[in-house]
């Protein structure tokens, strides 16, 4: 078992938020993805959008790094964004790869609490499917 910095986009700072509610922080998401600043950072404990998308091609490369030589089963436990970036990663290599693309994408495609969804090894890596709840779960 290993433990994958595949936590959470933090992109407000988590100081500036506390003690606050999520209609109070409405605003500061609002600004924070209308600027679309990829290397944006809103301080201390947060990250910017490039950072977070290191994180997620770090981890892109690490599962594609594991599909090639084993014939592993591979769990992720992770938030609905990270998951979404991932996606969105795999299914725009060659298009639009902009932070309104991203955010687009994330709020068209929510990811259910406790949703499974898939990571099948194509011939070159993986592809990350949603499976229908009679499929799984």
């Amino acid at each position: 078992m290993e433990e994958w910095p595949i936590q959470e986009f933090t992109y407000l700072a988590p100081m500036r938020c506390a003690g606050t509610t999520a209609e109070q922080r409405r605003v500061w998401v609002e600004h924070y993805w209308t600027l679309a600043d990829p290397d944006r950072c809103d301080g201390d404990g947060a990250e910017s959008f490039n950072e977070f998308l290191a994180r997620v091609d770090d981890t892109i490369g690490r599962l594609a790094q594991l599909a090639e030589p084993f014939d592993l089963a591979v769990l992720l436990f992770g938030h609905g964004q990270f998951i979404n970036a991932m996606r969105w990663r795999q299914s725009h290599l060659c298009g639009e790869q902009s932070m309104s693309s991203f955010r687009d994408f994330d709020l068209g495609n929510p990811v259910a609490h406790c949703e499974p969804l898939e990571l099948a090894p194509p011939p070159a890596g993986f592809s990350i499917l949603r499976l229908s709840h009679s499929d799984g779960a």
